[in-house]
């Protein structure tokens, strides 16, 4: 799944007042103000307009910004003005990655550790290359059934589990495609080191290459998932008899591929993913917070030479971006989803970003994230794929949001081929009575950029907003 991060913009100049008037002064615009000023205060005044205070409120607070914009040295409220090429950013061109890992199971509790590579390419030029260790502790239940005395006929079996997992690494930036390439290649060994099949141990003593230098982004991240399948076939095959300690002296299948058989598994679960972003001057250091919540559902089976394996996938993120005070000073929200077969696949993002520049606005956002919605949970999102029509104010702290990313914010729609394998192999034994296992796992994905595009800002002020063709992508 592919998440953009928090862009930097600047406002588009309002337009000019028409020419007529072009030789108006200072002082005539600052009369006009005080005047439109003081007749909208007096219609709040009224005792019919208490109902209708925070329509009134922002009306009043549009009309100031919009006189205050016209006058000599006026801008958009004290935002920085916006261009069009503010709303159009970079892209992910390109994302690859990698991971190596291993699991060691004991009755029904599971402990496994892995390292993974991975770096993206912007259209811009840059290359980001990450490293990431995790380490992780589930526990898995399993029942089934079969029909058959040594010989099976049939099965049928569900499983349930949930996994906790912690992962920490680093990202370095890098301005070229070339210095990247030689850093991945050096960091290769980190992937494909031995100490990675040795279960939650293994990533603690896997040092990776000396980099070139220190990190740009530190990342630590927790996640929590819970999985239910189901299996049934009509594959027949055997198994041997028990001794006294419970142990199979022999089982397998046979090879009746043209017998039906299915499978299906479900997924949910969750991501708190906190990244600090080291600038040059300790005051420049931002700390990026993601919330991200996830579902999957896969199936499988099949009968005679017709299989199938297709997989969906649906991740939605909420971003808060925080300067070295503590200041909120961006948001981002993301949904992206998963289709296709367990090789390959189409995912298509879409990613709203907003810049927090002035304390009117950061007192928004907190309003937003602390204050209950009409009676529903506080911090309500924004739809991620934008705000194309500008809403109407109800007075509620989600409208004003979604006002300020009607004005404001930057959205993208990109489209994802992508290619994935995964491989390694495990095995399952008991002895004396108690079951065990460890398994390897190996992974790879590829994905390229199909299509971009951006939500252009209106035409004219109230207007559509509507998505165009990425220049940049």
């Amino acid at each position: 799944m592919h998440t953009g991060t928090a862009q930097e913009g600047t406002w588009e100049p309002r337009a000019s007042l028409p020419d007529r008037e072009s030789g108006a002064g200072t002082l005539e615009y600052t009369g006009v103000a005080v005047a439109i000023t003081v007749i909208i205060a007096s219609l709040v005044a009224l005792p019919w307009a208490s109902q209708f205070a925070p329509q009134v409120r922002d009306t009043i607070s549009e009309v100031i910004c919009s006189i205050s914009s016209h006058l000599p040295g006026g801008g958009d409220c004290g935002r920085e003005p916006l261009t069009e090429e503010d709303f159009q950013p970079r892209c992910t061109v390109s994302s690859n990655a990698q991971n190596a890992g291993s699991t060691v199971d004991i009755f029904w509790v599971s402990l496994g550790g892995d390292a993974g590579l991975s770096w993206q390419e912007y259209s811009d030029g840059e290359v980001h290359v990450t490293i990431m260790d995790g380490y992780s502790a589930g526990a898995n239940a399993y029942t089934g059934v079969s029909w058959g005395n040594n010989v099976t006929l049939a099965g049928a079996g569900a499983n349930a589990g949930v996994e906790l997992e912690y992962g920490n690494g680093d990202t370095w930036v890098f301005d070229n495609a070339p210095e990247a390439e030689a850093f991945v290649n050096d960091m290769q060994s980190y992937v494909d080191s031995n100490w990675n099949y040795v279960p939650v141990l293994g990533p603690i003593f896997n040092s990776p290459p000396e980099p070139p230098s220190d990190p740009h982004v530190t990342h630590h991240q927790f996640s929590l998932e819970g999985e239910v399948g189901g299996s049934a076939s009509l594959r027949p095959g055997f198994e041997g008899n028990e001794d006294e300690d419970g142990n199979v002296n022999n089982s397998g299948s046979f090879s009746h591929d043209w017998l039906p058989s299915i499978s299906g598994s479900a997924s949910l679960g969750g991501t708190y993913h906190m990244a600090t972003h080291h600038g040059d001057d300790p005051a420049d250091t931002t700390r990026a917070y993601t919330f991200t919540s996830n579902f999957g559902a896969q199936a499988g089976g099949g009968v005679y030479e017709w299989d199938f394996d297709p997989q969906y996938e649906i991740e939605e993120s909420f971003t808060v971006v925080e300067n070295s005070d503590g200041e909120v000073i961006g948001l981002e929200f993301t949904v992206g989803t998963v289709n296709g077969t367990s090789g390959d696949y189409t995912s298509e993002v879409y990613s709203t970003s907003i810049d927090i520049e002035t304390d009117a606005d950061r007192q928004l956002v907190m309003d937003w994230m602390t204050d209950p919605i009409d009676g529903q949970l506080a911090g309500m999102a924004p739809n991620a794929q934008g705000v194309t029509e500008r809403p109407e104010r109800d007075g509620t702290s989600l409208s004003a949001l979604e006002q300020l990313i009607y004005d404001r914010g930057v959205t993208t729609h990109d489209v994802f081929s992508g290619v994935s394998e995964d491989g390694g192999w495990g095995f399952r034994a008991k002895i004396l009575g108690v079951g065990g296992g460890y398994g390897r796992d190996t992974g790879s994905s590829e994905e390229r950029l199909e299509e971009s595009s951006y939500l252009a800002p209106p035409d004219h002020p109230g207007g559509t907003r509507e998505f165009r063709e990425n220049p940049n992508c």
